[in-house]
C-alpha cells in the first residue's frame, strides 16, 4: 500500500492516510488474487500517492474518503473509476475488502482489476458491493476468515 504522509506531516492533508495505509496493509497482508493488486492512500485531493491509477485508490477529502477502483499505471495507463464516498476509515476497510474479495471470486487468472471491471461492468460491482449489503457482508467475512487463517498459520510458524 502506497501512502503519502497525510495530515500527520503535511499542511494540505485532510485525513490520516498513513494510519489507513497501515490498516489496509494489515487487513490484506498475504492476500492471494488473480493478479497483482496495488493500493494507494492519499491524504488530500492533491493525490501524492497516485491513488488515481491504482487498483484501489483512496483519497482523503474534508468530509471523509473517496474510493476509486480499477486503475492501472504503466504502459497502458487507466485512470481509476470513482466508486463511492464514505465517512470513516472503517467503511473504507469494509468496502475495499468486499471489492477485493469479489475480484478474487470472479476475476480470471492474470486479469487485472481494470480488465475485470471492464468485463463485468462497474454497475455489477456497485450492485454487489455497495447496494447488496448481505453480499458485502459475505465478501467481508470471507476476507476476514482468510485473515484469521493466515494469522493462525503464521503464529504456528513462529512456534516451530
Amino acid at each position: 500500500v502506497k501512502t503519502c504522509v497525510g495530515s500527520e506531516w503535511c499542511r494540505f492533508g485532510t485525513q490520516d492516510s498513513s494510519q489507513l495505509g497501515r490498516d489496509l496493509e494489515r487487513a490484506l497482508w498475504r492476500m492471494y488474487a488473480p493478479h497483482k493488486v496495488k493500493l494507494a492512500v492519499s491524504g488530500c485531493p492533491r493525490n501524492c500517492a497516485e491513488s488515481g491509477i491504482k487498483d484501489v485508490g483512496i483519497i482523503g477529502v474534508d468530509s471523509g474518503w473517496e474510493i476509486h477502483i480499477a486503475g492501472n499505471g504503466g504502459i497502458k495507463t487507466e485512470v481509476a473509476q470513482f466508486f463511492t464516498k464514505v465517512k470513516t476509515a472503517e467503511e473504507v476497510l469494509e468496502i475495499s475488502g468486499a471489492f477485493l474479495q469479489l475480484y478474487r471470486e470472479e476475476g480470471w487468472y492474470l486479469e487485472r482489476t481494470t480488465h475485470y471491471v471492464a468485463r463485468v461492468g462497474l454497475e455489477h460491482v456497485r450492485q454487489k458491493v455497495l447496494e447488496d449489503a448481505a453480499n458485502r457482508q459475505a465478501c467481508q467475512s470471507a476476507s476476514n476468515s482468510f485473515q484469521v487463517s493466515a494469522s493462525k498459520f503464521f503464529q504456528l510458524l513462529r512456534l516451530i
